[in-house]
């Protein structure tokens, strides 16, 4: 077996139900630096905060969670 190296995270993304909130708790509370945010027609607000060496952690909207539950109600029937 090939062995692999991984040298860090792109990005993790995370569904939070308040944006506001998770955007001043990340920024005010931990200093994390907000790198963009931008919404995504019919598919809502995504925000990303710099993690340290390229990698970012993102935070959809709760709208991502209907396309989520879909997506998992579909696993669990096929």
């Amino acid at each position: 077996m090939n062995k692999f190296e991984i040298n860090g995270v792109h990005h993790l993304a995370l569904v939070c139900k308040d944006m506001e909130r998770t955007v001043e708790f990340y920024t005010d509370v931990l200093g994390m630096r907000l790198t963009k945010g931008f919404d995504l027609e019919g598919y809502g607000q995504h925000f990303f905060f710099d993690m340290g060496n390229g990698s970012e952690l993102g935070f959809f909207g709760s709208t991502m969670l209907h396309f989520l539950n879909l997506a998992l109600l579909q696993l669990r029937t096929s």
